[in-house]
């Protein structure tokens, strides 16, 4: 796993945002130390504070959706529902679905749309809270399922 602080370069808080994405300061978590934490943290602070973060290379950025994401996940959401009431390809998730993407990497992502035939809990990377597997995996695609 990469970590942002592995990285010489990083010297100055805006260069840490630049790193992570251009995430807004205000998201950012100092403690732990960015570069220092862990899925662990991620499930301490969902369990004891109800504070849903992203875990990116090992710094915690809180998890922020706004009326407008919201509402604009929600109708794509409703389009690929209508579609897969007639093609069993996949599923959807909101924002509370937390993705494992690699091991230390968690995201939270507005809405996904895992494409599959089949589902196994065992290999998912989905999860809803960091600590429950959820039965879907994630990939985008153009394709007709």
């Amino acid at each position: 796993m990469s970590n942002v602080l592995d990285e010489p370069e990083t010297f100055t808080f805006v260069e840490l945002q630049q790193q992570l994405g251009g995430v807004p300061g205000h998201s950012i978590l100092l403690r732990p130390t960015p570069g220092t934490a862990t899925e662990a943290d991620v499930m301490r602070l969902l369990d004891q504070r109800g504070v849903r973060c992203e875990l990116i290379d090992g710094t915690l950025v809180e998890k922020e959706m706004d009326w407008k994401e919201s509402v604009i996940a929600s109708r794509i959401n409703r389009k690929i529902g209508i579609y897969l009431a007639t093609n069993d390809c996949g599923e959807t998730s909101g924002e509370q679905g937390g993705i494992r993407l690699i091991l230390g990497r968690i995201r939270f992502p507005d809405l996904a749309f895992p494409i599959s035939r089949s589902f196994d809990t065992n290999d998912s990377p989905m999860v809803n809270s960091p600590r429950k597997p959820s039965p879907i995996s994630l990939r985008i695609s153009r394709s007709k399922c």
